[in-house]
């Protein structure tokens, strides 16, 4: 995939009339830096912040960038981070730690800056549907945008953690839900704000390339929305469970590869 993430966003915008919005949270880990020298870091840098704080492995962290409609610049933002902050960007730097992921998140709004994934009763908006339904069909050739690395398939576990008391809740399986971490793709809960419901793809490591993976998620909602695609039924307990039928994750990057290289919808 060569397309650019303002060339995608153009062609969302002319062929839909919707403007997408993104926001992004980076896990990684830090031996050395505190909380306030990571703060101070990124304030020096410019780079914007929601929020600053501990995750669930031992010295991890995580930092949540703000929705923006300047998706390149939220990409830039990520990447810039990753080089300002003295962390472990690996998905998965120590096997008995839950991995890092860099969760993107979507919505679309309108001309008038109406989000259009707003739930409206208790069905979910069909653009939303549409949209996940297309993250759903490239998952597996776009996996290589998400995980890049041998090593970034290691972060693919349902393990428990002693050591912190807490799973991996990284998914496994091509599959979404609603506010379920063990999903792919999940909708968070949003009762209270209900103009504020998106899509969290939970799918990238913090080893990704922002600007890639940035761009592989847009060009998935893309093709969902522009060829009407339903995703499979929605999964509301324990996506890890031998019940649910969903489809695997590629398990490793030679299968990522191969994907790739056979996949045909985000060559268009």
């Amino acid at each position: 995939m060569t397309m650019k993430i303002e060339n995608i966003i153009q062609k969302i915008k002319s062929d839909t009339g919707f403007t997408p919005i993104m926001a992004a949270e980076l896990e990684f880990y830090s031996g050395d830096e505190t909380l306030e020298t990571i703060r101070e870091k990124l304030r020096q840098n410019k780079i914007p912040v929601i929020k600053i704080e501990r995750e669930k492995g031992l010295s991890q962290f995580e930092i949540a960038l703000p929705p923006t409609s300047d998706i390149a610049a939220l990409a830039g933002n990520i990447a810039r981070a990753k080089e300002v902050i003295s962390g472990d960007f690996s998905a998965k730097p120590d096997e008995n730690q839950p991995g890092s992921g860099l969760h993107i998140h979507l919505s679309l709004h309108d001309k008038s800056g109406k989000n259009i994934f707003a739930k409206a009763g208790d069905a979910e908006a069909l653009e939303m549907l549409y949209a996940i339904g297309g993250l759903l069909a490239v998952l597996p050739e776009s996996m290589i945008y998400f995980a890049p690395n041998a090593d970034s398939y290691k972060r693919f576990t349902a393990n428990y953690h002693a050591a912190c008391e807490t799973y991996d809740n990284a998914p496994t399986k091509i599959c979404w839900g609603g506010n379920n971490r063990t999903a792919a793709i999940r909708i968070p809960e949003s009762t209270a704000s209900p103009e504020n419901r998106h899509i969290e793809h939970r799918v990238p490591g913090a080893d990704a390339d922002p600007f890639a993976a940035i761009a592989a998620i847009l060009a998935g909602a893309h093709y969902g929305l522009m060829n009407q695609i339903n995703p499979p039924e929605k999964i509301y307990g324990n996506a890890y469970e031998p019940q649910y039928k969903s489809a695997k994750l590629p398990g490793n990057l030679a299968e990522a590869e191969r994907l790739s290289r056979e996949g045909s919808i985000l060559k268009n």
